[in-house]
């Protein structure tokens, strides 16, 4: 899909099959593979969900929004609440998870630190996908929320949304620090590498900020594509450790990094668009190895009998980072939302192609995306214009079909009333009563 949209519950595409996933590389390298946590790429069918790409065991909701504590999508889908928690285990059908129940949040910890201490003997690539911070913003439990952290988020007093957010927060938090705790406990720790990031920026109406970085959620502005994240590692050199990398990291470039630093000898070969920055992780270096960033390319529209057109370039939107300059085409204006202005800026999944507005930033002496150089510097637009094009020549067709709420509402309301595949006519939906991972 491209990103005009989102995977939602009832989303009847998902990553090609023909797309190795991160796990598949590490299994072949002896790696045991967990996933636990949201897996939103994909589940109309059985073939995609998380235990047929290359993890072993799972414990994963689909959709793109659920209760913390009962697991029900939101919002309703012709007036039902389906739940959203499935079990899957390499090699056998999925199972509805009718028995997991408590805070998404702690389940989460939970099955991730038991796989931790299932075989310490091997090691674990462990995919950690939270829920948390994501809407709705249930309150925590006591256990992972006290009234005593309430000075955790005194700017946020006053605030509904904003506290709410906080709370959740707190609670992620110290869920993180026990996995840590796990790993130290089982003496994996030493050997590991921690890898933490967003999957986005936040959605200031849903009581996130991004100030002082302009926009968020859904936007190619700062505020929604620059994220914060860390890695940690104990094997990184003491020299090198606590340092701010200011390079440019896609996401694409996960994948690289990560079989590099698993397999130093590169025994794995991939083709994909993604750099890796092992070396500059591990040592310091001088610039970094990415220039470009591609931030996001709408080429498709949904046509009158929802099908996928495609557009011209000229009707397209996108952006691109190339050096130290940003080129935004075609994007909706908008401004910095400091915390407690959530209600003027609406996140939704949509970019809107009716607004001319073109964006140039050079972002090395306008960090905070305040000036439009777009008349300014016409040479450069028309350059990163051109780079852009060169994405939009090359790009995939579109995997997005439109929503199929009957067919998928009608068979989940069949069974155990949960988020099933419903592409293949005998899909197991049975639930089993002692989920063990």
């Amino acid at each position: 899909y491209d990103s005009r949209g989102s995977f939602t519950a009832i989303s009847p595409y998902g990553v090609p099959l023909d797309f190795k996933l991160m796990p598949e590389y590490l299994h072949t390298l002896g790696y045991r593979t967990g996933m636990v946590g949201k897996w939103n790429i994909g589940h109309f069918e059985e073939n995609y969900l998380p235990h047929n790409r290359g993890f072993d065991v799972s414990l994963s909701f689909q959709s793109d929004e659920m209760h913390y504590y009962n697991y029900s999508i939101q919002p309703p889908l012709n007036g039902h609440r389906p739940f959203d928690m499935l079990i899957g285990k390499q090699g056998y059908p999925y199972k509805a998870a009718t028995n997991v129940s408590g805070y998404s949040t702690k389940v989460f910890t939970d099955r991730a630190i038991d796989l931790i201490n299932l075989d310490s003997t091997r090691p674990l690539f462990l995919y950690l996908a939270y829920q948390a911070v994501h809407v709705p913003h249930n309150t925590p439990p006591e256990d992972l929320y006290q009234e005593s952290d309430a000075w955790k988020l005194a700017n946020a007093s006053g605030d509904d949304l904003r506290f709410n957010f906080g709370k959740v927060l707190v609670a992620l938090d110290k869920s993180v620090k026990r996995v840590v705790d796990s790993l130290e406990f089982a003496g994996m720790l030493n050997s590991s590498f921690i890898l933490l990031a967003s999957d986005n920026g936040g959605c200031p109406s849903d009581g996130s900020n991004n100030f002082p970085k302009r926009g968020g959620k859904f936007d190619l502005f700062d505020g929604g594509v620059r994220v914060p994240a860390f890695v940690y590692s104990p094997m990184i050199p003491d020299d090198f450790q606590g340092i701010i990398y200011d390079h440019y990291f896609h996401s694409v470039d996960w994948l690289p990094t990560i079989l590099k630093l698993a397999d130093p000898d590169n025994t794995v070969q991939i083709t994909t668009d993604g750099v890796d920055h092992s070396e500059y992780l591990l040592a310091s270096k001088g610039k970094g190895p990415r220039l470009e960033v591609l931030l996001g390319l709408n080429r498709w529209s949904v046509g009158d009998a929802f099908n996928v057109d495609d557009l011209s370039f000229e009707d397209s939107s996108g952006g691109i980072i190339y050096r130290n300059f940003k080129y935004i085409m075609k994007s909706t204006h908008r401004n910095w939302y400091k915390p407690g202005d959530y209600i003027t800026h609406n996140c939704s999944c949509g970019v809107s192609t009716s607004s001319e507005t073109d964006f140039l930033f050079d972002l090395k002496n306008d960090p905070l995306e305040e000036k439009n150089l777009i008349d300014t510097l016409p040479d450069i637009a028309a350059l990163m214009k051109l780079k852009l094009r060169g994405f939009y020549d090359s790009a995939r067709v579109s995997e997005w079909r439109a929503p199929e709420i009957e067919q998928a509402v009608g068979q989940w309301m069949k069974g155990h009333e949960y988020v099933t595949p419903w592409h293949r006519e005998n899909a197991s939906v049975n639930a089993i009563s002692n989920p063990v991972l």
